[in-house]
C-alpha cells in the first residue's frame, strides 16, 4: 500500500470517529410549564394554582383528568432519532385504591390551548382557565359570552376528539400506600413519535383513566406549583448523520480502493 492509500485510509479513520462523535446520545430534561387537572364535581372550578391534583375517578366528585403542558422548543425539529421517553410524576400523598391506573394520551390539538391559571378550586370568574365545563371557562357576568368548549365533551372526555386513541404511557400501583414516592409510567413506542412530532413546539398530555367508574380510586399528585421538578419528562435522543456525512466516507472508501488496486497491478 501506498503512502498516499495510507494518508486515504487515515483520513478513514478520521471521518469514522467523526461519524461517531456526531451520533452520540444527547438527553433532554423537561418539566411542565403549565398543570391542572379536570374536577367532575366542580363544574366550574379551576385548579391550575393548587398544589396537589388528584388523577383518575372518585365515587361522588370524579372523574379526575389531569392536564400537563412541556415546552419542547429545545428539542430540536430534525435530524434526530428518539431513543426513550420517560414520564415520573410525584405523589403529594397517599391517594384511595390499591391498584389504580393513570393511562397518558396526547390532548387534541382542538384543545392544546386550555388555560392553567392561577386558581385553587375557585371558580374561573375573568380568568378563562380551564375547569370541566369548559377549556376556557368564564363561569358567569360581563365575560360568560367568552366561554370555549371543549372540543368533544365536558371534562374533555371523548377519546378521538378531546385527547387521541393512542396510548403513550401508563402506571398502575397502590394509591393508598404511595406517599410522596416517584410514579415512573411505562412507556409505550408510540410516545416517540408523539414527541417527535411535537418537537419544537408544546406537547399536552392527557392523563387519567378514560373508563369512568364510581369508586373512588385516584392519586395525589404534587402540581408543579407545589414542587416545579416534580413531574419531569426525560427524552434520550441521538443526532443522524447528514448524508453527505456518509458520502464522504464512501468516497473516501472507494478512493483507497483504487489506490490499492493500482498499486497491486503494479507489482
Amino acid at each position: 500500500m501506498t503512502a498516499s492509500s495510507l494518508r486515504l485510509a487515515f483520513l478513514g479513520l478520521i471521518a469514522s470517529a467523526s461519524l461517531a462523535t456526531s451520533t452520540q446520545a444527547a438527553t433532554l430534561t423537561l418539566n411542565p410549564t403549565a398543570d391542572t387537572y379536570l374536577r367532575g364535581g366542580s363544574s366550574d372550578q379551576s385548579w391550575g394554582g393548587a398544589t396537589e391534583l388528584l388523577i383518575s375517578n372518585h365515587a361522588t366528585v370524579g372523574p379526575f383528568t389531569g392536564l400537563f403542558r412541556f415546552d419542547l422548543s429545545s428539542l430540536p425539529t430534525s435530524g434526530i432519532s428518539i431513543d426513550s421517553v420517560t414520564l415520573t410524576l410525584k405523589s403529594n400523598a397517599n391517594g384511595s385504591g390499591t391498584s389504580v391506573t393513570m393511562n397518558v394520551y396526547q390532548l387534541a390539538s382542538a384543545n392544546a390551548d386550555w388555560i392553567e391559571g392561577a386558581l385553587n378550586g375557585v371558580n374561573s370568574g375573568t380568568e378563562g382557565s380551564a375547569a370541566w365545563n369548559n377549556k376556557a371557562n368564564f363561569t358567569s357576568g360581563p365575560n360568560a359570552a367568552l366561554d370555549t368548549p371543549w372540543a368533544g365533551s365536558v371534562g374533555a372526555r371523548t377519546a378521538g376528539t378531546d385527547y387521541t386513541n393512542t396510548l403513550l404511557a401508563s402506571y398502575t400501583g397502590d394509591a393508598s400506600t404511595a406517599g410522596t414516592s416517584n410514579l415512573v409510567f411505562t412507556s409505550q413506542a408510540s410516545i416517540s413519535s408523539t414527541v417527535l412530532s411535537s418537537a419544537g413546539g408544546n406537547l399536552n398530555l392527557w392523563i387519567g383513566q378514560p373508563t369512568v367508574v364510581a369508586i373512588s380510586e385516584f392519586f395525589r399528585i404534587t402540581s408543579k406549583e407545589g414542587n416545579a421538578t416534580a413531574t419531569s419528562l426525560v427524552i434520550n435522543y441521538s443526532a443522524i448523520p447528514e448524508p453527505s456525512t456518509y458520502a464522504a466516507l464512501a468516497g473516501l472508501g472507494v478512493l483507497g480502493l483504487a489506490a490499492t488496486r493500482r498499486r497491486s497491478r503494479r507489482v
